[in-house]
């Protein structure tokens, strides 16, 4: 004879959608250790990472899967395991969906408003959830056991003192606490409401959800891992690990040089003669510099036997690790040095003298500069010598 099954008890219920977030949580802290680590910022931006990027929408979302510290990323995790599952029992799948969802959007449109520098953490979307805790234990709807309640309110009352006091800590994004917060308990209270058994009804179930939830939980979860996937796409990460092909450039003289097919011109010059400059340190492990210097075709022997001294004063901020040191690459005679700035970048000189030709080609002297962010890989090492040795002038045998 069968047997009907009895009522699912809110203790076992499933809870897919807080599973589904821890594992990209770790997922995203994964790949960004993968890519260099949390204090590598380059690899936070290309993965998602919340900056000031104009026509980068997904950012608004993505940033929520990204954590800056062991620290950070565990106890996000934490909060999201110890409150994520039960809310997600008692409220159901749609309904959870939509509230962590709805509330990382306010949490990102909140710090796109206010955001000065790099913002990452689930912890907007997380404060949506104590708000809608903060409903369910101290609103007036009665949905948990009255003995539950009472023993509920005093902790939810500390969490919300606890973590109103963290919001205020120095690199602490509070707006996006607060603005989480907020949409979580007016969600609670509105939308997420009507259907909801109340205590004393039937709890086996989440209740009926009205008719547009689910196509929301479905809209709404569909943007928030689409966010993900199009941060990975469009930030390409992989990039980070070592320059890629090398693309021709040409300088204002006409003079080629190879650079990697990652880094792009940044087109503002503050003035004539102002180094041209490739790459941005918040997406790319290192900015490429180059500066030319023409050179009267009679002092070319003066120019070549002193061509260290041009390395010998130090860039500003910095300390020198290895002194001027003549190496020769591709047929060209490349003085290199690298320094240490105080932020811990490596910063890499190398100059070499370009004869002209008979064409009408002058001479120069171009001065190639790469400042090598901290984290960047050590394939990166050695990059300004590689460029300045690749270096030609239009008609020379090198062209």
């Amino acid at each position: 004879m069968d047997v009907a099954p009895g009522p699912v008890s809110l203790a076992t219920r499933e809870t897919p959608a807080t599973q589904g977030l821890l594992i990209i949580v770790a997922a995203f802290w994964l790949a960004t250790l993968a890519c260099g680590g949390a204090d590598f910022t380059p690899a936070l931006v290309r993965l998602g990472a919340q900056v000031p990027a104009p026509g980068e929408p997904w950012r608004l979302w993505s940033y929520a899967f990204l954590h800056g510290s062991w620290a950070h990323v565990g106890m996000n995790a934490y909060v999201l395991w110890r409150i994520g599952r039960p809310l997600e029992r008692l409220l159901g799948t749609s309904r959870f969906v939509v509230l962590y969802s709805l509330t990382a959007l306010a949490g990102g449109l909140a710090t796109s408003l206010t955001l000065k520098g790099l913002s990452v953490g689930a912890s907007g979307a997380l404060w949506g959830l104590l708000g809608a805790e903060a409903v369910l234990v101290l609103g007036p709807r009665p949905t948990l056991p009255p003995s539950v309640a009472r023993k509920g309110r005093a902790v939810v009352a500390q969490n919300l003192v606890l973590n109103a006091a963290i919001s205020f800590l120095p690199r602490v994004n509070a707006a996006a606490h607060f603005a989480g917060g907020l949409t979580g308990a007016l969600m609670m209270l509105t939308v997420l409401a009507p259907g909801l058994p109340r205590w004393g009804e039937d709890q086996s179930q989440p209740g009926r959800a009205p008719a547009w939830l689910t196509p929301l939980a479905w809209l709404s979860g569909s943007a928030l891992l689409a966010s993900a996937a199009i941060a990975v796409l469009a930030g390409r990460p992989w990039e980070l690990a070592a320059p890629g092909p090398m693309l021709e450039a040409r300088l204002p003289s006409g003079c080629a040089i190879a650079l990697p097919a990652q880094l792009r011109a940044q087109e503002d010059r503050a003035a004539a003669g102002d180094p041209l400059v490739w790459g941005d340190l918040l997406r790319d492990p290192a900015i490429v510099m180059a500066t030319e210097s023409p050179v009267d075709e009679t002092a070319l022997d003066e120019v070549r036997e002193h061509l260290d001294a041009l390395l010998s004063k130090r860039p500003e901020g910095t300390r020198i690790v290895e002194p001027p040191t003549r190496v020769q690459r591709s047929g060209l005679t490349v003085i290199e040095a690298r320094y240490v700035h105080r932020t811990g970048s490596l910063w890499e000189s190398a100059v070499v003298l370009i004869p002209g030709d008979t064409g009408g080609s002058a001479a120069e002297i171009l001065r190639i500069d790469v400042l090598l962010h901290a984290g960047a890989s050590g394939a990166w090492r050695g990059l300004a010598t590689e460029v300045a040795a690749s270096a030609s002038l239009p008609g020379s045998a090198r062209d």
